[in-house]
């Protein structure tokens, strides 16, 4: 089923809003503002469990928003790091990613699992950062797609 509903009437489309941070726009909002042709969210695209967030069926177009790609940031306080043989302090203040499913092997295991598959069934599976979103480049991918399966 197409979406393109408000954040109230569709669960999936409601997360991609909220993990938007304060003021920012979400992708869900750039597809309603610019009029991209209808969508699906959260698209199961093989028999396995495998989805893409949003996708075009009919034009085997998707956009992957990697969003917890890069973990959580923190700070750290106080501590140490064990670099060849040596503890070495890290500086209070310094901040560092840590965590998020696509950084482990398991789950970069799975993402080229799940890539593959689409490319080998002819998908054009693009990829995003929440950054890429919000700096428009995502939208400009998805154009681009859009262009390269014939229409403008």
């Amino acid at each position: 089923m197409a979406r393109r509903a408000s954040s109230s009437s569709s669960p999936a489309l409601f997360a991609y809003r909220r993990q938007t941070r304060q003021g920012e726009i979400s992708f869900v909002d750039i597809l309603e503002r610019e009029r991209i042709p209808a969508w699906e969210a959260e698209y199961r695209f093989c028999d396995r469990m495998w989805r893409f967030d949003f996708a075009w069926p009919a034009l085997k177009i998707a956009m992957e928003i990697d969003g917890g790609a890069h973990g959580r940031l923190i700070t750290i306080e106080r501590g140490v790091e064990h670099r060849k043989g040596a503890n070495v302090v890290i500086k209070p203040g310094t901040r560092i990613r840590v965590g998020g499913r696509h950084n482990t092997g398991a789950g970069l295991q799975l993402d080229h699992e799940k890539a593959n598959e689409a490319q080998l069934a002819g998908w054009i599976v693009l990829h995003a950062t929440t950054t890429a979103v919000r700096d428009g480049i995502a939208l400009a991918m998805l154009r681009r797609a859009f262009a390269a399966r014939g229409l403008e």
